[in-house]
């Protein structure tokens, strides 16, 4: 069964925000508590000390610093894609050197973060932001995606299982052409071992191999209860209270974008304003009254600039950690959802392998040829393999 961690992703990879908001009136309490998510469940345990080098059970990790910039658009039309340079700082064991750079695609990121998720399954693989099919040439967005991929890398670093992965360590550093063969070598090794035992993928193999043959009563939910522990009582505790906290911040994010969104409009209204002030100055004959229009104008064009500042900030500091917890929720539940599927299929492979042990024995007391036993004892031997 795969480990659970308590990892803080954020440790070093983003800003402290600011403090010192205004506190709510009594009503608004009153209302927020009234829809407030169900307390996070108790693990029982305090959380594990940490050092400034990572997660005390895996040891202090090396200096790493990963940086993600120089959005170029390549290509034209209809294969037209951003570039990002990523550039790495490390005295890691596992990197040939100390510092490089490398140039890097929305899709291989894509092919990184897959890769993860399938080489820790039930692990919370840190998310990437969302695909866009309109606008996602606009400044806007390519700088917003552009700082959510530079999260995503700092995460994956500072994650104490990740960090060793053979993916990233290539993602970072190999050249386009390597990292071309090595997913291609990763494909090939990926399709071989689904067809071989001894991993998981053997057993979800043996699964769809053998489904017919197994009861649906074996993943039936009164099964599963019956076999059901204290640390599958924990996950469900869990799973419910992300069920419970996906809406409400979904709801955040919602509001947070109509705030965000009319602050970009004021911005834009103050400079519209200054613009006409100062043209209707220059249309008036009266000298007086042409510079108070003119000054006005120009009062409105700077607050137009300070509001689309604090429009900035509010996008930077507000609205984007809102939609960043949203995709940290989605990686929670995928990898809760991978742990149940596994779970599920390892008690029917295990009832599975029961029933074929109780077959074996039922021949081996009623004397059956030896034909029949040893079929018998490679069936058992088949499930034991694909399980262990």
């Amino acid at each position: 069964m795969s480990k659970w961690v308590n990892v803080d992703f954020d440790s070093g990879a983003a800003g402290s925000s600011a403090s010192g908001a205004p506190s709510a009136s009594s009503n608004t309490q009153a209302a927020a508590a009234s829809s407030s998510p169900p307390p996070p469940p108790s693990s029982g345990t305090s959380a594990p000390p940490t050092t400034a080098g990572g997660n005390h059970r895996y040891g202090a990790t090396e200096h790493m610093h990963i940086d993600v910039g120089e959005p170029v658009k390549q290509g034209e039309g209809m294969h037209a894609y951003i570039s990002y340079k990523i550039t790495t700082s490390t005295d890691r064991r596992q990197f040939q050197k100390s510092q490089f750079s490398v140039i890097r695609r929305f899709s291989d990121f894509v092919w990184l973060h897959a890769s993860l998720c399938a080489q820790y399954p039930g692990v919370v693989v840190p998310p990437l932001p969302e695909k866009l099919l309109v606008g996602r040439f606009s400044p806007e967005f390519v700088e917003s995606r552009r700082r959510a991929l530079h999260l995503f890398l700092c995460r994956c670093g500072a994650h104490p299982e990740i960090q060793h992965s053979d993916h990233l360590t290539t993602f970072l550093e190999a050249s386009d052409d390597a990292l071309t063969h090595f997913k291609a070598d990763k494909a090939k090794g990926s399709s071989s071992t689904s067809s071989g035992g001894g991993s998981g993928n053997g057993l979800f193999q043996y699964m769809s191999d053998t489904v017919a043959s197994i009861s649906n009563t074996l993943t039936s939910t009164t099964f599963l209860d019956k076999l059901k522990t204290n640390a599958d009582v924990q996950v469900e505790d869990i799973a419910a209270y992300m069920d419970a906290l996906e809406p409400i911040i979904q709801g955040l994010a919602k509001h947070a974008h109509g705030l965000t969104k009319r602050a970009r409009e004021i911005a834009d209204g103050l400079f519209e304003y200054g613009v006409a002030l100062t043209l209707l100055g220059q249309s008036e004959e009266n000298e007086s009254l042409q510079t108070a229009l003119r000054y006005v104008g120009s009062c409105a064009d700077a607050l137009s600039v300070l509001a689309a500042e604090h429009a900035e900030k509010e996008v930077l500091l507000f609205e984007e950690p809102i939609v960043d917890y949203i995709r940290l929720v989605g990686a929670v539940k995928a990898a809760l959802i991978k742990r149940n599927e596994v779970r599920q299929v390892y008690h029917s492979a295990v009832a599975d392998l029961d029933t074929k042990k109780a077959a074996l024995a039922k021949a081996i007391a009623k004397g059956s040829s030896h034909d029949k036993v040893q079929s018998a004892e490679s069936d058992v031997s088949k499930v034991y393999i694909y399980i262990f």
